[in-house]
């Protein structure tokens, strides 16, 4: 059964989004059964049906450190978890990096090998950015459509016609 998981030798329970009958019987912790379905407590968020991961942004908080399980989320002025400087909410529990956003210093760049250039986040020299938003080094035998964009990034090479 792929929408239950075993509870023991006996008894199969529902993940998340699956039908049940009363509480304690759905099988990812952290749920609760609601409106005969299993569903993710309040202060969760469905990560997966067998997983409910604690909400963090949008949590009080007194100091950056009581956001800490979150990558690159800070306690805001407002005494709320919230995503740092140049990340964006991608759930509520994952602040995801970003390039091409205003910056001072290094610092503000959040995205692996990046860096503040002309206050722009932008990746660093003989790298890329690719489209997810990662920036990756360049290397020989990566895939190309112009002699520039070899060239921009190692000197003396050239786009292979193959």
């Amino acid at each position: 059964m792929l929408n239950h998981i075993q509870k023991n030798i006996n008894n199969c329970v529902p993940l998340l989004g699956e039908y049940c009958l009363k509480n304690g019987e759905c099988g990812t912790e952290n749920s609760f059964c609601l409106n005969n379905e299993c569903r993710c407590k309040d202060s969760f968020y469905e990560y997966s049906k067998k997983q409910c991961l604690p909400k963090i942004i949008g949590k009080e908080c007194q100091e950056d450190t009581d956001c800490r399980e979150i990558k690159f989320a800070e306690c805001s002025k407002r005494k709320v978890c919230v995503c740092a400087k140049n990340t964006v909410a991608l759930s509520p529990g994952l602040c995801y990096p970003l390039l091409n956003e205003a910056c001072q210093v290094d610092e503000d760049c959040k995205v692996d090998y990046s860096i503040c250039i002309e206050n722009v986040c932008k990746c660093k020299p003989k790298h890329f950015s690719s489209s997810i938003g990662n920036c990756t080094q360049m290397y020989l035998g990566m895939p190309c459509k112009y002699d520039l964009q070899c060239r921009i990034y190692m000197d003396k090479t050239k786009c292979s016609p193959d």
